[in-house]
């Protein structure tokens, strides 16, 4: 065996250990957990493994978790609301209270078995709340490769018009009547078309919001539209001069 089949297979034997050698650390905290709930709450075995499984596997995902929210929030665009982590950093805090308590607090205060299973219902609110922020940071993630999808759809349109127009300009005419300027005008107005359209379809966005809630503020508009707190202060201007909508006092009425 020479010394590169040594570093391939030690590399390969790290490797194994540091995927399985997480999901076995828990373990002993979950023995800790289990035990403490059979003697000191006096639970049926089964349930008290149920108990410490379940713990323990709130505190995995958790943490998990709070490690996904950090990671989006340190690469998150401008625009985008930052994830709620430290909400996912209070859920860890709670597990380890909870296991603590189950696991030391117990054994040198025996007396607090009594209220110990008064933190059971709140696991069942933290395990609620990870489900919910794992829920929330899934449909982050699709809104932005949504939104990556339609630019990149938006561009390849683009450019197809682009280079079927400017094909245009410099094939020979199969019409004496059609010049180079026509298709370059035909390509300016089409290229207006769709900027207008994309216009409107902000504009009309925005009124959509207004609608719901007529205190939106700036900031919030611009992260629906995914613009700059400028451009919303532009499309207000622009609504208010058209008479589609007039600042209250209160916020912004729609007026149609």
């Amino acid at each position: 065996m020479n010394l590169r089949n040594i570093d391939n297979f030690e590399n390969g034997a790290i490797d194994l250990v540091a995927k399985v050698a997480p999901w076995c650390a828990p373990v002993p905290t979950a023995y800790l957990v289990g035990r403490a709930t059979v003697t000191h709450l006096e639970w049926p075995v089964p349930i008290g493994i149920l108990a410490a499984a379940v713990i323990e596997s709130l505190g995995l995902v958790t943490c998990a978790t709070a490690l996904d929210l950090y990671q989006f929030n340190q690469n998150r665009r401008k625009n985008d609301p930052p994830a709620p982590f430290w909400l996912a950093v209070f859920l860890i805090f709670l597990y380890f209270f909870v296991a603590v308590l189950l696991t030391v607090v117990l054994d040198t205060q025996p007396s607090w078995s009594v209220i110990a299973p008064a933190i059971f219902p709140f696991l069942s609110l933290a395990g609620v709340t990870v489900i919910a922020l794992r829920k929330d940071y899934q449909k982050r993630l699709q809104q932005i490769a949504n939104e990556k999808a339609e630019r990149k759809a938006e561009r390849q349109a683009n450019h197809g018009f682009q280079r079927q127009d400017l094909r245009g300009l410099f094939e020979p005419s199969m019409s004496k009547d059609m010049s180079n300027n026509g298709h370059l005008d035909m390509y300016l107005n089409r290229l207006q078309a769709g900027r207008k359209a994309k216009l409107d379809n902000r504009l009309d966005r925005l009124l959509d919001a207004y609608r719901v809630n007529p205190t939106l503020g700036i900031s919030d508009a611009a992260r629906i539209l995914d613009v700059s707190r400028q451009t919303i202060y532009s499309y207000n201007d622009h609504l208010v001069h058209s008479g589609k909508i007039r600042r209250n006092g209160h916020g912004v009425e729609v007026l149609e």
